[in-house]
């Protein structure tokens, strides 16, 4: 099962709304902008973001304030494809998921309400490499045997680590995060992996000449939920179930189905998992959270093997910790990840800095991953990079550094002809309420007073609709110009992917 093909029991409530000013918005988006008519649409994005008092900063930061350095230490970023923030203890979940990130977080600062920039992996991971947007950078979730390649006129945190001296390496579970999408630029080693084992090595035979900058992505907590016999039963609520939930059960349903000698592709593990939930009773949709937890739990387990490593290396070394997006479980209409709701856009972001540790702090005020490349670089001393959207967040790791920026997500889609890609589907956040926009079909809420984001605002909130319309409009402008100054020549340009990441990505469900 894609992810764009959810088990579904209802489409979910979202507001509509046929406002004239809304359909105007979209009428540029996705065609191509000439020099003259590129300068006017930036001209305007400025005054109208200006206006809107929700300026996004570009470039290296905002150095409103100063975190200690940490000039020559090491930085092991990891990212938990598909953890959700509100599954973890340090995020204020009862249940006993996360004990040693709970541990690990009282010594680092914790971003409270870290955002993603797309609910799906090629993009968030792009943008987090890059610190620019989807709709900029272009890269997407493989939908076919080609897919778009980052341009070279974009950075990246490896390639601007590598040129501060850094020794780089990723290992990475595969799929849409493959060298092949561009992700390997600037790893002197990038693999594909699926245990921390490769990841520690390295680190252990690292040495101190120079320092080092580790990618670890894994999918630990993606699905289907099948976790290990010592984690299974931790989390269980509901009774009995057809669901499986063992490595063991799920063996003995696709020998009955295959037969005992076959060894089926994953996709059908993946199929033999979801064919036994039915959406529409509780229980099931609660027994597939359980689940989700046990992996949570397990994910732990593997986050401690990995960072204790780390941190006992000579030099001292920076520790970061978030994901690329979070899953649903019903909580609007859907499983797995394919909409702009906060079950999917809300991550953990969780930084420790060896110098600052004695000294943890909360941050309240809503982040992007955007932003993580620019306040990485910072904290090293490194060059910024130029393309950069994100601002740094170093200033927030000791004084602070509120800032009301409009934060924006967004869905990159290929349009029926295959020769641009575009933004599809957006939220904005302009503090306290969110904008979500697809095609014509718009949502507002109010997150301080909805978290959960049931009341649609739309119809009564007019004046608030029209200025987050008119910041989108902005936003969209914005982002058109620096794609095609920094994509030029190279805008469109695909590669075929490898027969292996194909099987990969066939084994994650993104590809039939």
């Amino acid at each position: 099962m894609s992810s764009n093909q959810n088990v579904r029991s209802r489409q979910g409530t979202r507001g509509k709304s046929g406002r004239r000013p809304w359909r105007a918005v979209r009428q540029g988006v996705g065609r191509d902008f000439g020099p003259n008519t590129a300068a006017r649409q930036l001209r305007a994005a400025a005054l109208t973001l200006v206006a809107a008092g929700a300026l996004v900063q570009c470039g290296a930061g905002d150095k409103t304030g100063s975190a200690a350095s940490c000039a020559g230490c090491n930085v092991l970023l990891v990212s938990v494809d598909t953890l959700r923030a509100d599954r973890l203890g340090v995020y204020g979940y009862p249940r006993p998921t996360s004990p040693w990130l709970d541990q690990f977080a009282a010594d680092a600062v914790v971003f409270e309400r870290a955002s993603s920039v797309s609910y799906h992996t090629a993009e968030s991971h792009m943008s987090l490499f890059t610190s620019v947007f989807p709709s900029v950078h272009g890269v997407a979730n493989a939908s076919s045997d080609k897919v778009d390649v980052l341009p070279p006129a974009i950075g990246t945190l490896a390639e601007a680590f590598r040129d501060a001296g850094y020794r780089t390496a990723g290992f990475h579970g595969g799929g849409n995060v493959a060298a092949a999408f561009g992700f390997d630029r600037g790893f002197e080693d990038y693999q594909e992996t699926h245990t921390v084992d490769r990841a520690r090595e390295w680190i252990e035979s690292a040495g101190r000449d120079a320092p080092w900058f580790l990618f670890f992505h894994t999918h630990q907590v993606h699905d289907p939920y099948i976790p290990e016999a010592e984690t299974r039963h931790l989390f269980k609520t509901a009774a009995e179930l057809p669901i499986p939930d063992s490595p063991e059960q799920l063996e003995r349903l696709l020998a009955e189905e295959h037969g005992e000698d076959a060894t089926p592709p994953f996709t059908a593990v993946r199929d033999a998992f979801w064919r036994r939930v039915d959406p529409s009773r509780s229980e099931h949709v609660q027994r597939v959270s359980d689940l989700y937890d046990s992996k949570v739990r397990e994910l732990d387990a593997m986050l401690e093997s990995l960072v204790e490593v780390a941190l006992r290396t000579a030099r001292p070394t920076l520790v970061v910790i978030t994901s690329d997006h979070g899953e649903e479980f019903q909580e609007h209409g859907r499983f797995l990840h394919d909409a702009l709701y906060e079950e999917l856009l809300h991550v953990p972001l969780i930084l420790r800095h060896p110098e600052l540790s004695a000294a943890p702090r909360r941050v309240t005020d809503r982040v992007s991953l955007i932003d993580l490349a620019p306040t990485l670089l910072e904290l090293v001393g490194a060059p910024p990079l130029v393309a950069a959207q994100g601002r740094s967040l170093a200033p927030f790791l000791s004084s602070g550094g509120a800032d009301g920026r409009a934060l924006l997500a967004e869905k990159v889609h290929v349009q029926p002809s295959g020769e641009h890609r575009y933004a599809g589907a957006q939220a904005l956040y302009l503090e306290p309420f969110k904008l979500i926009a697809r095609g014509s079909e718009l949502e507002l809420y109010r997150l301080d007073r909805d978290a959960s984001e049931r009341v649609n605002l739309v119809s009564s909130h007019d004046q608030q609709l029209q200025r987050m319309l008119r910041v989108l409009e902005a936003h969209h402008a914005a982002n058109l110009v620096h794609r095609e100054s920094l994509r030029g020549s190279s805008a469109g340009v695909e590669t075929v992917l490898p027969a292996e990441t194909l099987r990969r990505l066939e084994s994650l469900g993104y590809l039939e």
